[in-house]
């Protein structure tokens, strides 16, 4: 019986064999269309995502509130978080003004770029979120230094640095209450490190608050809508490059004082 079907089964493999060989010009061409028809849907209807939300339904509760929190908020969609510390509120804010600036003209990359601490409104209303006492603080150290800090503005060089101090001095000796104890001991610092070949930038801002900053005031965020691919295995790899290797260029290291943190 096997016998049989082997033999039967040989004959109809001899015929299709023959066909094959007779119209071979035939059978190649259309192997070559059904093969190019099969490519163009693969091409357009395969692929690969990286993007988890398309693993969940659209059906599931809390998908619904993201599409709404989206929708109402879509400045905050998909960003990137970049975190720069630094030694002085100061350096951090240079630092992260320029990178801002740089990133927004990258308009290939990133859709959008939010840097806070540089908007005009919280530049221009940054005092409306100290507390009362802290206003009260500050309000009293640059009373008793706006006389010198004016004259700085207007002579920002050593020379105008050293004269301001020597004013101050003779004004102590007059019986004027001037704390120059904070700006003598970040001049030494500074002059010290310059002596040793280290990094050091004076705040301004802690000299006229009187005390050093805590470190959330040395920190500033800048969040960025990156251009995601999600056909690669991680959608915002050419924007996270493209992130440091500005960071490169602006020279934003430790050896400068600022620290580019991870983002999240």
């Amino acid at each position: 019986m096997i016998k049989g079907s082997t033999g039967i089964l040989g004959k109809y493999l001899s015929r299709w064999v023959d066909v094959v060989c007779r119209f071979a010009p035939l059978v190649l061409i259309a192997a070559t269309v059904v093969t190019g028809m099969l490519l163009y849907y693969t091409v357009n209807n395969l692929g690969i995502s990286t993007d988890t939300t398309d693993m969940l339904s659209e059906s599931v509760h809390f998908r619904r509130f993201q599409k709404e929190y989206k929708r109402a908020f879509p400045q905050y969609d998909n960003t990137l978080l970049i975190v720069i510390d630094g030694d002085t509120p100061d350096i951090a804010q240079d630092a992260s003004s320029a990178l801002a600036g740089r990133l927004k003209r990258e308009t290939g990359l990133f859709d959008t770029v939010y840097f806070p601490a540089g908007e005009r409104f919280f530049q221009e209303h940054a005092l409306l979120y100290l507390s009362p006492s802290e206003l009260e603080d500050l309000a009293d150290n640059l009373a008793k230094v706006q006389p010198f800090l004016a004259k700085l503005n207007r002579d920002q060089s050593l020379c105008g640095l050293f004269s301001i101090s020597h004013e101050a001095i003779e004004a102590i000796m007059e019986g004027e209450e001037i704390d120059l104890s904070p700006l003598f001991e970040r001049m030494s610092i500074a002059i010290e490190s310059v002596l040793n070949q280290r990094f050091y930038m004076l705040s301004w801002l802690e000299l006229m608050r009187g005390e050093k900053t805590e470190p959330d005031e040395r920190r500033r965020f800048i969040v960025v809508q990156p251009r995601l691919d999600f056909s690669k295995l991680i959608p915002a790899k050419a924007a996270m490059q493209a992130v440091q290797r500005f960071a490169r260029e602006l020279k934003i290291n430790r050896d400068n004082g600022i620290r580019l943190l991870p983002w999240f």
